[in-house]
């Protein structure tokens, strides 16, 4: 047992790793299962030395800063705690509780509860919200292949075509600024929504459209 078996269970990607960028949902389950390890018995099953008064666990050589740098949430958002500027998205936790983890956070092994418990109601709150909206986007891009629909983007050069299958006089072309505008809307959702095709993506969008022709 060491700090690496220990990271292999509750730690198993650095918090920066690019897999979780734009990922919020995946990024506060990564903090989630780094904060269950710091239970105690979670550190002492690992054998790791419980130094969280200093902010970090250990095991010989090896240390783990419990702080900003192995949080995948301040790796990738911003919040109101000073010094913590990850990116330009707010933190999922304060953009839930209207307040960042600072109240939550202690240096303590056994103060990690109310950071567990802060993570799993904004967790429940993000996986009911994307699972929501994932069923929104896919319902709409199905209606819109229904309807006799395909859409095709063409990035490279700003251009989004959404044609019928049957009538080819029956369609929607964008272009230049409106068209770059629906594919970074596009962009946007598929970050945000992991569990999504970027395909049933473009074809939801394109539903407003079909229903004005």
């Amino acid at each position: 047992m060491s700090l690496e078996t220990w990271k292999k269970e509750y730690y198993p990607i650095p918090a920066d790793d690019p897999s979780l960028k734009g990922q919020p949902v995946a990024c506060i389950q990564h903090s989630l299962t780094k904060w269950k390890g710091l239970r105690p018995e979670n550190l002492e099953k690992h054998e790791v030395t419980d130094l969280l008064g200093d902010r970090c666990i250990k095991f010989g050589n090896n240390t783990l800063w419990i702080d900003g740098s192995s949080c995948s949430l301040c790796c990738n958002y911003t919040c109101d705690m000073v010094g913590l500027d990850g990116g330009t998205q707010e933190c999922p936790i304060q953009k839930i509780s209207g307040d960042h983890c600072g109240s939550a956070y202690r240096c303590k092994a056994q103060l990690v509860e109310p950071v567990i418990s802060l993570l799993e109601q904004t967790l429940e709150v993000y996986e009911c919200t994307d699972l929501k909206l994932l069923e929104i986007h896919e319902s709409q891009a199905k209606y819109v292949r229904d309807s006799g629909y395909s859409v095709e983007v063409k990035p490279a050069f700003s251009e989004v075509s959404m044609q019928h299958s049957e009538d080819t006089d029956c369609g929607v072309f964008l272009q230049g600024h409106e068209a770059d505008e629906f594919l970074s809307q596009a962009d946007r959702i598929y970050e945000e929504l992991h569990m999504i095709t970027m395909d049933d993506v473009i074809h939801s969008l394109a539903k407003p459209y079909i229903d004005n022709l």
